[in-house]
């Protein structure tokens, strides 16, 4: 399980050093600052150092079982925000047809099946 950590309760970005206050929603500057299209965001980890190593290596590489920790890890995230999130559906973002004649996948895909394995959800390609 995840520690627990003060996030924006839009999109997620950790706040370091915010203390709550029960009467003002927790939001990052950017969220404070703008409408997004989407109601709510979440990853499991900030975008540095180990961390980028592994994406790049399932982006570009295919080691399809960072797929499947990836997909755990997001899993995970879900499970711990049950009563904000549920998915009805995973579908893996679209990947341009010439990039993925390139590298003979789409690497959201391999992360898309065992998410929706995970959330006992479906899944549907991309358009």
């Amino acid at each position: 399980m995840r520690a627990s950590r003060i996030a924006c309760e839009i999109c997620g970005r950790p706040l370091p050093g915010r203390g709550q206050n029960p009467e003002q929603p927790l939001l990052c500057p950017a969220c404070a600052d703008k409408s997004y299209a989407f109601d709510r965001a979440r990853s499991f980890a900030v975008y540095e150092g180990a961390l980028v190593d592994a994406i790049l290596l399932l982006k570009f590489e295919q080691i399809d079982p960072f797929g499947a920790w990836f997909a755990e890890r997001l899993a995970e995230v879900v499970r711990d925000e049950a009563n904000a999130m549920a998915a009805d559906v995973v579908v893996p973002v679209p990947l341009h047809r010439q990039r993925e004649k390139e590298r003979g996948y789409n690497q959201a895909a391999l992360l898309s099946r065992p998410l929706a394995k995970g959330l006992a959800s479906r899944t549907r390609p991309s358009c």
